[in-house]
């Protein structure tokens, strides 16, 4: 089994789903949003938590009302206990079926990778690493093979 700092530091495909229709509404960061939601209760605590303007988040969640047509938080103003957030059943849902289907085509991005790169390439360059002659050896040979489809081994 490999190292899972080698792995986490090996080239990979990185994804990031976004719905879009004319402009993009739904993606990482209002999932996040959403997520903090159902966490805090609150929006205005789950904006400071992603460091967003109270505004701006606001702004994100109205655009998603407007969008999908049907309310994705429910919310309510002061009194005794103060106010508060919570996701309404759609935006669980929301939430729910997006992180799943990010992890899907994360998972196929990667299969897509691995079959047209090769464990080489994966392998050639690692981030965070010294770049050694070695691993620049071992990239360019990893490229050669994509190219020709064959392999660099020679006989010396």
């Amino acid at each position: 089994m490999k190292d899972t700092n080698t792995i986490n530091n090996c080239i990979h495909p990185k994804i990031r789903l976004r719905f879009d229709t004319q402009e993009k509404f739904f993606g990482p960061g209002v999932c996040e949003l959403l997520e903090l939601i159902d966490e805090t209760g609150s929006v205005q605590k789950a904006c400071a938590r992603m460091e967003l303007s109270y505004s701006k988040g606001s702004k994100m969640l109205k655009k998603l009302d407007q969008v999908i047509g049907i309310s994705i938080v429910e919310r309510w103003t002061g009194g005794a206990g103060g106010g508060g957030a919570r996701l309404t059943e759609a935006g669980k849902k929301l939430v729910k079926t997006y992180r799943k289907m990010e992890t899907e085509v994360q998972k196929a991005a990667e299969d897509a990778f691995y079959k047209y790169y090769g464990e080489d390439f994966r392998n050639a360059i690692t981030i965070n690493s010294s770049i050694t002659e070695e691993s620049v050896i071992s990239l360019e040979k990893a490229i050669i093979d994509i190219q020709t489809g064959g392999t660099t081994d020679e006989a010396d």
